[in-house]
């Protein structure tokens, strides 16, 4: 799959340095109300899904402050 505008990759992986979390982005759309990309990202390993939605410039801001890390 090739990036569309700056969006991440669905099936890329996300990992919270804090609590060794890793989300895995498995949806992608695009909000035309808002002009932004909302990701639902899910828990791996996790028995009981767990599914969190977050918008992209959020998700960014998140990646820079180092608060997330790609893998």
């Amino acid at each position: 799959m090739k990036r569309q505008d700056g969006a991440y990759l669905q099936g890329q992986r996300i990992l919270n340095p804090d609590n060794k979390n890793t989300w895995i982005i498995y949806c992608a759309n695009w909000d035309f109300t808002d002009k932004e990309w909302i990701y639902q990202l899910i828990l791996q390993n996790n028995k009981t899904p767990r599914v969190m939605e977050v918008y992209g410039e959020k998700l960014k801001g998140l990646i820079k402050c180092k608060k997330l890390e790609l893998i």
